[in-house]
């Protein structure tokens, strides 16, 4: 039978991420590293310690209804989600590609905008010579002499609110604008929702 504290440090133990004794016998035990790094491993060598943890977790794991098919399928998940479901990086037009005479586009709201402030200002006000009506999702236009028709690359984030998601699963992914440009990682699946 384990000992009051030898169950502190088999919850301790078995709570932590990585199942890190060192750690744990540190946290229950209050001792330097060195000295708990070689008592976890004396208390996780004992025979009867052994017992008790393998009860625990089997305890743990009728608790949490965590079966091998279960933890499987959630591998399989994480595996084969789609991380474009998530974030993509897109090539979308410039504000020279389908102005009139490739000069700069505007959106009408924003011409009025700029020139209010050029007006405030005492600026001279902008041009519309590439006209109104510019659609920041448009392709680029292959023969933009601005961007060469590369158009200007962006990260787009997914409403997620919108994302199908297998149930229970809650597909999460990291991504930025970095000094390379786009820097993003795996997704996963996560227990909670709305990750």
């Amino acid at each position: 039978m384990a000992t009051k504290k030898q169950i502190e440090f088999a919850e301790a133990y078995l709570s932590s991420e990585d199942l890190n004794a060192t750690e744990a016998y540190m946290k229950v035990y209050r001792v330097a590293e060195n000295v708990a790094r070689s008592a976890a491993a004396r208390l996780l060598a004992n025979v009867n310690f052994q017992a008790y943890l393998r009860e625990r977790r089997k305890e743990l794991a009728r608790t949490l209804d965590i079966t091998p098919e279960k933890v499987l399928a959630r591998y399989w998940q994480i595996a084969t989600a789609d991380p474009n479901d998530l974030v993509q990086y897109r090539r979308d037009n410039c504000r020279h590609c389908w102005g009139a005479g490739h000069q700069y586009q505007w959106t009408e709201a924003e011409f009025e905008r700029a020139q209010r402030e050029a007006a405030e200002k005492g600026d001279e006000p902008p041009a519309a010579a590439g006209g109104f009506g510019f659609i920041s999702t448009r392709e680029p236009n292959p023969e933009c002499p601005e961007c060469a028709g590369e158009g200007r690359g962006k990260i787009f984030v997914s409403d997620t609110r919108r994302v199908k998601a297998p149930p229970g699963c809650s597909m999460r992914r990291e991504a930025g604008q970095g000094r390379a440009g786009a820097e993003d990682a795996r997704p996963a699946c996560g227990a909670e929702q709305g990750g």
